[in-house]
């Protein structure tokens, strides 16, 4: 069994039952104080805090790893032409030498693709996020309509 299709059957049969009362009678009000009180502990169930937190850990991780990564590629391309510029300048007549240029090109194209890489995990995450937040303007919703309804 779908835990939705039950889910809306339940909704269905609520419902009615509120339906069934007469408009603005305690026991209506009640049934609907209990009926908000009850979707807010199935929205608070429905993602846990524990999934959340990993969610956002592991993209903040790869998120880092990803700038260590371009860091690193810039560095070293940099460093590897530093050093080839050297040799260059020490001996001009190698003519391999004068690619001093090149290692930092290379690593500014991995850096890029690292940036890609970064690109796409922010997309990735994108709608968990969007829907979080959503949930969590229900839920603001559904506290707020509570306590005013408590009042």
């Amino acid at each position: 069994m779908d835990p939705d299709l039950i889910r809306c059957d339940l909704l269905k049969i609520k419902r009615m039952l509120y339906l069934s009362y007469k408009d603005g009678s305690p026991e209506q009000l009640e049934f609907l104080k209990a009926s908000k009180l009850s979707e807010l502990g199935y929205l608070s169930r429905l993602v846990p805090e524990e999934t959340i937190t990993l969610v956002y850990e592991e993209y903040n991780y790869r998120i880092k790893e990803e700038l260590i990564y371009i860091g690193f590629c810039l560095v070293m391309g940099f460093g590897t032409s530093l050093s080839l510029f050297g040799f260059h300048q020490a001996h001009p007549n190698i003519v391999w030498l004068s690619f001093y240029k090149w290692p930092f090109g290379f690593g500014f194209y991995f850096s890029l693709k690292h940036i890609y890489h970064m690109i796409q995990e922010w997309r990735k995450i994108q709608p968990f996020r969007k829907e979080h937040s959503e949930l969590l303007k229900r839920m603001a919703k559904l506290k707020n309509e509570i306590k005013d309804s408590f009042k």
